[in-house]
C-alpha cells in the first residue's frame, strides 16, 4: 500500500516521531495537481492501488478537502479503498469528505501533552466520531509504545470509554530523540520488552486486542512465558520481516519507509510494481543484511533472511 505524503508539517512534536528525517526537511504541502499525478501513478497496477494518506499532520493542509474529493474519486474509480492517518485535532470540520471508502486511523497521543486546546478539539472529534457510530465500522486508535512513558492509562481510559476491542499499537522505530538508539539495538529492545510486556497485560485486561504495526520487537527477545502473553494480546503473529511500505512525499520522491529514509525519485518508475521491486532488491534487502547486530550476528533465521532482526532503521548502513 502506498502511502502520500501530503504536507512535511505537523501540529504536534511528538518526540518519538518516525517521520522526524522528512519533517526536518523545509515545510512543504502538494499540489493538488501533483497530488493528482502522484494518484495516477498509484493507479497503474490493479491490486496495488491501496493508499494511505499521511503528513506531518494531513488535516493541515491548506486544500485538505478537495484533496479528500480527489481520494473519493479515485477509490471509486479504482474500485479500492484509502487510509488517512491523523493525529485527530484537526479531523472533525472534515468530517463531512470522509466517503465510504475512506478509513481512518487515529494516532493516539496523550492529551495532557498537548496544549489545552488541542487536547479539547481531540475530545470533540471522538465524542462525534462515537455519535456517528464510526468506532464501530471505519475508525481505530493507534498507540506508539515508546521508553519515555510507561503509563498509558490515558489509552485505557479511552478504550473503556468508546468499548474498543481492538487498537493498532507500534513499538517506535529509532526516530526522533531516539535516533542516537540506532547504534544500540540489543539495549533499546531489552529496555523496551517490559515496557511492552506490560502494554499487553493492560490490553488484555481491558478486552482490547493489538494490532501490531511493523514496529515491534523480535519474538526472539522474549521468554516463553513472555511469548504467550504477547500471543495472546496481539492479532495473528508478528511478521519477521516487512515488505516496502512505499512512503510518497511532496516532490515525487519515495521511500520504502520513513523508518529508514532513503528516498528514489518516482518519476523514474513506470508503476508501483517497479518502484517496489527496486525498493526491496536496493534498500530492503541490504538493510536487513546489514541489520546484524547483536543477537542477529550469530542467527541462521537472520542470516537466511527469514527474519531481518527488528527496524530497518537499526541497520548499520552507509
Amino acid at each position: 500500500m502506498p502511502n502520500i505524503a501530503i504536507l512535511n508539517y505537523c501540529n504536534l512534536k511528538c518526540e518519538y516521531c518516525f517521520a522526524d528525517d522528512m519533517i526536518q526537511e523545509e515545510s512543504s504541502a502538494v499540489t493538488l495537481e501533483d497530488f493528482q499525478k502522484i494518484l495516477e501513478f498509484t493507479a497503474r497496477v490493479p491490486g496495488m492501488n491501496h493508499i494511505g494518506i499521511i503528513g506531518g499532520e494531513p488535516t493541515l493542509h491548506p486544500q485538505f478537502d478537495e484533496i479528500l474529493k480527489e481520494v473519493n474519486k479515485y477509490c471509486k474509480e479504482c474500485n479500492t479503498d484509502a487510509t488517512l492517518f491523523t493525529n485527530g485535532i484537526e479531523l472533525e470540520k472534515h468530517l463531512p469528505y470522509i466517503g465510504d471508502r475512506i478509513g481512518i486511523l487515529i494516532n493516539y497521543n496523550n492529551p495532557a501533552n498537548m496544549p489545552k486546546s488541542l487536547a479539547e478539539k481531540l475530545d470533540a472529534t471522538l465524542e462525534h466520531l462515537n455519535d456517528l457510530s464510526w468506532f464501530d465500522r471505519k475508525v481505530n486508535l493507534g498507540c506508539n509504545v515508546h521508553m519515555n512513558c510507561t503509563d498509558y492509562s490515558y489509552m485505557w481510559n479511552v478504550v473503556d470509554k468508546y468499548n474498543l476491542d481492538h487498537i493498532r499499537c507500534s513499538v517506535v522505530s529509532p526516530g526522533g530523540i531516539y535516533i542516537p538508539w540506532r547504534e544500540k539495538k540489543e539495549e533499546y529492545y531489552n529496555i523496551m520488552k517490559p515496557i511492552f510486556i506490560q502494554f499487553c497485560k493492560d490490553a488484555i485486561k481491558h478486552h482490547c486486542r493489538l494490532g501490531m504495526d511493523c514496529g515491534h520487537i523480535p519474538m526472539c527477545y522474549f521468554t516463553l512465558e513472555e511469548k504467550e502473553i504477547v500471543q495472546e494480546a496481539c492479532d495473528g503473529l508478528y511478521q519477521d520481516f516487512c515488505e516496502p511500505v512505499i512512503d510518497i512525499t511532496t516532490d515525487f520522491r519515495a521511500t520504502a519507509c520513513f523508518g529508514a529514509y532513503d528516498p528514489v525519485d518516482i518519476r523514474d518508475f513506470n508503476d508501483v510494481m517497479e518502484l517496489h521491486r527496486f525498493l526491496l532488491a536496493k534498500k530492503t534487502l541490504p538493510r536487513a543484511s546489514a541489520n546484524c547486530t547483536g543477537r542477529c550476528s550469530t542467527c541462521k533465521k537472520h542470516k537466511l533472511l527469514q527474519c531481518q532482526g527488528g527496524c530497518l532503521g537499526f541497520a548499520q548502513v552507509d
